[in-house]
């Protein structure tokens, strides 16, 4: 290696030139690796942000399968509603579940069954819950004794809708099983409004890529069979940044069986989502820049305290070889 050059320069030079390349470059790769982490760290925090608008919605919507539940099962343990299976009083059934259920409970469809899966009563006007249902995924689940609920497709929609035993465990001896009762809420506007009020989001369900629910004034239009492939049959969530003003997230939206039965999607704003961002990524650039900032000062630092005194130190001794 040819180091002509380096000995032809002045001591001054040769110092600092040595600092470039021991302090400078170091410290500019630093900070250029720094830069890189933390776009790429932030582009996580983004899709942190956006998965957890997805799974905020989800878990309202199981919150509400949640509490659907806790009043089917309420007056499923109900020995009133046992009784009736065997008397079948209208006027009794008029006044506790059809003048009262879907004021105060929010349900558009009401079933109850025998031990055999025939409805003996049906509100809400859904065909498919007529007749014998006992192949129904719910009502199975009801006449194994279980209390469980999901999202199902019905000839009106997608709906919400729980399962309970009909039986009796506040008399000694309880009483069996003899019958199952279903209270179910359409995932319609109000259903979305409210959404919305929870969330601040606006949320879209879609049936493959067909939306049939929003929050939005008119319903989106239907999603790129890109999306629709890889949340419907992929079953992965899929985040759309290719939009100017916001960005949205889309997850599958399961039944009972765990077979994704549509898609939900959860718009936010992008400003909302990048303000951290942003704000993250300009406060490493400053810490980059006042680091850089730093180092240069430290150049004049370590020249008047380090090479100043050098160079009078070698100019003395030149003094003293030129006395001689």
């Amino acid at each position: 290696m040819n180091f002509k050059f380096f000995e032809q320069l002045s001591l001054r030079n040769k110092l600092f030139l040595a600092f470039v390349v021991v302090v400078l470059i170091p410290l500019t790769l630093y900070s250029i690796f720094l830069y890189m982490i933390t776009v790429f760290g932030l582009t996580y925090i983004e899709n942190f942000q956006m998965q957890k608008g997805l799974n905020s919605t989800l878990r309202i919507i199981e919150s509400k399968g949640r509490t659907l539940l806790r009043e089917t099962v309420d007056y499923g343990n109900w020995h009133e509603m046992w009784s009736w299976i065997k008397t079948r009083d209208p006027e009794w059934l008029r006044i506790n579940v059809i003048d009262w259920v879907p004021q105060n409970f929010n349900v558009q469809l009401i079933a109850i069954t025998d031990l055999k899966g025939k409805v003996l009563y049906q509100y809400g006007d859904f065909p498919e819950y007529q007749g014998l249902i006992a192949d129904n995924p719910l009502v199975k689940e009801g006449l194994k004794f279980k209390e469980v609920f999901g999202i199902i497709k019905t000839s009106r929609g997608l709906a919400l809708i729980a399962a309970s035993q009909i039986h009796d465990s506040t008399v000694t001896p309880k009483l069996p099983q003899n019958g199952v009762l279903l209270y179910g809420q359409l995932i319609d506007q109000k259903f979305m409004n409210n959404l919305k009020e929870l969330t601040g989001n606006e949320i879209t369900i879609f049936e493959k890529d067909i939306p049939v629910a929003s929050t939005k004034g008119q319903l989106a239009p239907r999603i790129p069979s890109k999306i629709c492939q890889t949340v419907s049959f992929e079953g992965e969530v899929y985040i759309d940044r290719s939009l100017r003003e916001v960005m949205a997230v889309y997850g599958p939206l399961k039944d009972l069986e765990g077979s994704t039965i549509g898609l939900v999607e959860v718009v936010t704003p992008r400003e909302a989502v990048l303000g951290t961002r942003g704000n993250i990524r300009n406060a490493a650039i400053i810490l980059i820049f006042l680091g850089l900032l730093l180092a240069v000062g430290l150049v004049y630092l370590l020249r008047g305290l380090i090479i100043e005194p050098i160079l009078k130190l070698e100019k003395a001794i030149e003094t003293l070889k030129a006395r001689k």
